[in-house]
């Protein structure tokens, strides 16, 4: 749960935030990584990666077009499926858990930069398919219980966030301002000394 409300919120903050997409847990998603003309020429595409990013970025993959090496990285093995050309590159990630939650980017190679494109915001809810052995018995009062819309949640999400923020720079506003109010409290008094000093050494100079 905790880490579909910090998806939820990474979503709200991210400046680039692409396509939004809902799985449940042990379904697929297809990602598309597509590179067009007006970015370059695809000749000079030296690689394709995949990022994902929840709490810290990881590399989800790695493709070296030019002896058609495909590399998915650890915990991805045997779940990443890959079609098509490296224009329009789709990629398949099996049996989702809620671990899988976050935003997804493809990031082109060229010889002297990287050519961020295609951005997704994956939300994967509820639990990995079990073993029928392993399913506890649950109730069956169905009609009883409540289904909160994934909207809702999301804008739960963006408004716990949002005042979370406006919080903590009031807070920050305030304390500079207390700060600020103290120092100037405390400058005349300096001066005052200053000047009574400055007043008695004169006046006992003969």
């Amino acid at each position: 749960m905790l880490l579909l409300w910090w998806t939820l919120l990474s979503t709200c903050l991210t400046p680039s935030a692409g396509d939004f997409l809902h799985r449940e847990s042990g379904e697929n998603v297809t990602l598309l990584c597509s590179f067009e003309n007006d970015f370059g020429d695809i000749d000079r595409i030296t690689g394709l990666y995949l990022h994902h990013r929840l709490r810290w970025e990881e590399e989800v993959l790695y493709y070296y077009p030019a002896t058609d090496k495909f590399t998915p990285r650890k915990g991805y093995q045997r779940r990443i499926h890959r079609e098509g050309s490296l224009k329009n590159f789709t990629i398949t990630i099996r049996n989702l858990t809620v671990e899988d939650s976050g935003s997804y980017q493809c990031v082109y190679k060229q010889s002297n930069k990287a050519v961020n494109r295609n951005v997704y915001i994956l939300v994967v809810t509820g639990e990995a398919q079990r073993s029928t052995s392993e399913i506890k018995p649950q109730c069956h009062a169905c009609d009883k219980c409540p289904h909160v819309p994934l909207v809702w949640i999301i804008a739960a999400a963006c408004s716990i966030g949002i005042i979370g923020i406006i919080a903590i720079t009031f807070l920050v506003v305030l304390i500079s301002t207390k700060v600020k109010h103290w120092c100037s409290r405390k400058k005349p008094t300096i001066i005052d000394n200053t000047y009574e000093v400055m007043t008695k050494c004169t006046a006992a100079v003969p």
